[in-house]
């Protein structure tokens, strides 16, 4: 049996819309039962309320996103799965900067990724000592002072996570952080983007993030 609490009438509609792959729905007072075999989940009250509370377009970008993340990631907990879709939305903040109008996986996935709340999400292509991006057909370097010149001109504030391979191997995160004066977290191997799911940056084994604090301060 698979127990809603404290969901009032009127977030009915909302459950059922957001949990579609559940079979057999009753409802009974601010109680909503599922029965799905012998697997339990349990979603309150409150993270429906959150729903609820988002506009339509985001709430779609929160069914999406809920439906994409890899369920065993949250144990059959189907609260954290559906707040995590909603953070992600609510904190979606993103630039992406990688090519001119060609096929890029790192232009076409960009939106798989989940936002880290607080982090405005920059995508563009990296080695260990510049920025790459691709200028009619040709790959460009790039060093911390550009990037820096264009996030500023985007309206780009606060700080900053670098979806980009090798970011963080050495001092080029560290000069965005100085020249930006924000805590810019990069990698130390190659990042990759889901293709087709959600979920954080796809870390090389053996990589870690890093966070590049102004001066090392």
């Amino acid at each position: 049996m698979i127990t809603f609490t404290e969901i009032a009438d009127g977030d009915y509609a909302a459950a059922i819309g957001f949990l579609p792959f559940l079979p057999g729905a009753t409802q009974n007072a601010a109680k909503i039962s599922f029965r799905a075999g012998a697997t339990g989940f349990e979603l309150t009250g409150d993270v429906v309320r959150r729903f609820n509370g988002l506009a339509k377009a985001d709430q779609s970008k929160a069914l999406e996103i809920f439906n994409k993340l890899p369920k065993k990631d949250f144990g059959g907990n189907v609260s954290k799965q559906l707040d995590t879709a909603i953070d992600a939305v609510k904190s979606a903040k993103r630039v992406v900067w990688a090519a001119d109008g060609l096929a890029d996986d790192l232009l076409k996935h960009a939106d798989n990724v989940i936002p880290k709340s607080g982090f405005t999400d920059v995508f563009i292509h990296a080695t260990e000592d510049s920025f790459k991006v691709r200028h009619n057909g040709k790959w460009v370097n790039l060093g911390h002072r550009d990037l820096a010149n264009f996030l500023k001109s985007k309206g780009v504030t606060g700080d900053i996570r670098l979806i980009s391979c090798n970011a963080g191997q050495r001092n080029l995160a560290q000069n965005l952080a100085n020249k930006l004066n924000v805590t810019v977290e990069a990698a130390t191997t190659k990042v990759g983007v889901p293709i087709d799911f959600k979920s954080q940056p796809l870390l090389q084994p053996g990589g870690k993030w890093i966070p590049f604090t102004p001066f090392g301060n």
